[in-house]
C-alpha cells in the first residue's frame, strides 16, 4: 500500500460537528495506512459525558485556549501548548475554561474512531449534528458502542 502525502491548509478537511463542535479531520486511517488518525477539535459547544475508549489511545495537543480534562478522579488545567495521553481503558473528558473557544489537534492510535464523529452528525443532522436533548442518551451511547466507547458518566458541570 503506498501512501500519498496529504497537506492541507488551514481550515481544510472535512468539516464534522458533534455537540456544536466542530472536528475537521486531517488524516484518516486509510491514509495512515491504519497508524493514526488526527482531527482539529474546535470546543465552541457541548462538552462530552464522561467516557471509555477500549480500543485506541486518544492524545490532545491544545493549540489555543484552556481546557479542565478530567481523567479519572483527576482534573488538569491545561493551557495551549499542552499536551495530553489518554490510554485506552482511561474514562475522561474535558471542558473549555477559556472565554474564547479550545482548539486542539486530537490523535487516535489505532484509527477508526475518527468515524465516530461522521456517523453522529449522519445521526443528528438539525443543528450542525447537536442531538436533540432527548437523543443525547440513547443516540450517542449506541453509536459511542459500535466503536467500542462507553459512556460511563454525565459530563462535567
Amino acid at each position: 500500500m503506498t501512501m500519498k502525502p496529504v497537506v492541507l491548509q488551514l481550515g481544510e478537511g472535512e468539516a464534522i460537528w458533534q455537540l456544536g463542535n466542530r472536528f475537521t479531520l486531517k488524516a484518516a486511517g486509510e491514509q495512515t495506512r491504519g497508524h493514526f488518525a488526527i482531527l482539529e477539535q474546535v470546543c465552541a459547544g457541548a462538552p462530552a459525558p464522561m467516557h471509555v475508549h477500549e480500543n485506541e489511545e486518544e492524545t490532545f495537543y491544545l493549540l489555543a485556549g484552556s481546557i479542565d480534562l478530567y481523567v479519572g478522579d483527576d482534573v488538569h488545567g491545561v493551557d495551549a501548548g499542552a499536551f495530553c495521553l489518554v490510554p485506552r481503558g482511561t474514562p475522561h473528558t474535558f471542558i473549555t475554561t477559556s472565554a474564547e473557544p479550545a482548539r486542539m489537534l486530537v490523535i487516535v492510535s489505532p484509527p477508526g474512531f475518527e468515524q465516530f464523529f461522521a456517523d453522529v452528525e449522519r445521526q443528528f443532522p438539525e443543528a450542525n449534528g447537536m442531538p436533540a436533548a432527548e437523543d443525547v442518551g440513547p443516540g450517542l451511547t449506541d453509536i459511542a458502542a459500535k466503536y467500542g466507547c462507553h459512556m460511563v458518566g454525565p459530563p462535567p458541570k
